[in-house]
């Protein structure tokens, strides 16, 4: 799982530190950023399987992350994580692709499946099927 690297985005540094330990825990290795901003200007965002976010309490933040991957040609999968989990933003965030929405805090087995999914749509955009012969 080496070449599997996880980007961690929160500005609370112990929150940061802490679901990096939970990502590692599950044999996968994880970069932190403080900011979208900071993640942003990463030099090689091609390397970055999936990305946990904090969601920052502004929808507006995390749409924002969520938007311009694409725009500036990466397709990494998002899960969001957030204090305040409404049914509105969570339906905004899952309504606009993002793999999962968490609810802090979250149990371990929670993170699991969240960034098992996230791997599945990464492996799928990165190995396209091959057309069958016909």
């Amino acid at each position: 799982m080496d070449d599997l690297i996880i980007a961690i985005i929160d500005d609370d540094v112990l929150v940061r530190e802490s679901v990096q330990r939970l990502v590692r825990s599950m044999g996968f290795r994880a970069e932190q950023f403080s900011s979208e901003q900071e993640f942003l200007a990463s030099p090689s965002l091609a390397k970055y399987c999936c990305i946990i976010s904090d969601v920052n309490g502004a929808t507006g933040i995390a749409t924002q992350l969520h938007h311009r991957l694409p725009s500036i040609g990466h397709d990494i999968p998002i899960i969001f994580m957030t204090a305040r989990l409404d049914q509105s933003t969570e339906n905004m965030l899952t309504g606009a692709g993002v793999v999962h929405v968490l609810a802090k805090p979250f149990q371990q087995i929670e993170m699991s499946q969240c960034i098992a999914a996230a791997l599945q749509r990464t492996h799928a955009a990165r190995n396209p099927a091959l057309p069958s012969a016909g």
